[in-house]
């Protein structure tokens, strides 16, 4: 008895578990246009792209719609970037897809074909877009292995680092006032203790004034001697590290590459 009932029971099974797939997707579009119908146009958005991030049996007809009702929600609230985006998704899925004025207002139809003819355009942008970012992220990383080389350089000797970034008359101009700046460093170092010494080592009350002030003198070119030079390497370092670092990422500072490739779309907006 039981051999006689299982294939029928089996078979029975099979027939009432056939509409579930169908209705489960019959649900979600039912979902999605009644929140559209009743204005809930964030609910909407919401719930469209929850199915196309999340479901991956949804067919082309499903996408089709679920991005129109996602596009017409966009543009209702004035999100016309985003409204944008749905409508071009809508043209990869189905490239020749024509819009209605039965299901859809004449405005949401005219912005979506000025879309429709404009598409390749877009695309195209898209595409440049992406590798321009690319070629600019490359120079960018390239900008900033020269800028890290150049600080190695310019902790040696203020002014090479500019040097090696092309900049010559500001790099010589840091070189030439390190130079100077250290070698005077270095001459009233050597002077001010050998006047130290004088002083410290005379006896004779007339002459002790005098070279006094002479080691004076010369402690307090040192001085500014010293304070000169790590002026004039501060403003090296501090230039290359973060005046030029701040400039890493700006288009500017790349005039070669001033990237033209979104094309100029004639879309309008229809209110």
């Amino acid at each position: 008895m039981i051999k006689f009932w299982s294939p029928l029971l089996f078979l029975f099974l099979i027939i009432i578990s056939c509409p579930i797939y169908p209705q489960q997707k019959d649900s979600r579009l039912e979902s999605i246009t009644k929140k559209f119908q009743s204005f809930n146009y964030q609910a909407v958005i919401k719930k469209a792209d929850s199915l196309l991030n999340t479901e991956n049996v949804l067919n082309d007809s499903e996408k089709v719609e679920i991005n129109r009702l996602k596009g017409i929600s966009h543009y209702s609230l004035l999100q016309m970037r985003m409204a944008l985006n749905s409508f071009i998704n809508i043209l990869k899925v189905k490239p020749n897809y024509e819009m209605n004025t039965t299901q859809n207002s004449p405005k949401i139809v005219k912005y979506f074909n000025e879309i429709k003819e404009n598409f390749k355009d877009i695309m195209l942008s898209k595409i440049n877009e992406k590798e321009n970012a690319e070629k600019l992220n490359t120079l960018l990383i390239n900008q900033r292995a020269v800028n890290n080389t150049a600080i190695g350089y310019s902790l040696l000797l203020p002014g090479l680092g500019h040097l090696h970034h092309g900049e010559t008359t500001k790099g010589w101009s840091l070189i030439s006032a390190a130079i100077v700046t250290l070698g005077s460093s270095i001459y009233f170092i050597v002077d001010s203790n050998s006047k130290e010494n004088d002083y410290l080592n005379e006896v004779e009350k007339s002459q002790i004034e005098i070279k006094y002030k002479r080691y004076n003198d010369a402690y307090t070119y040192r001085n500014i001697s010293l304070i000169s030079f790590a002026a004039v390497w501060l403003y090296t370092q501090t230039d290359l590290l973060f005046l030029r670092e701040n400039k890493i990422g700006q288009v500017e500072v790349y005039p070669s590459i001033l990237f033209s490739a979104e094309p100029q779309l004639n879309i309008n907006i229809y209110f």
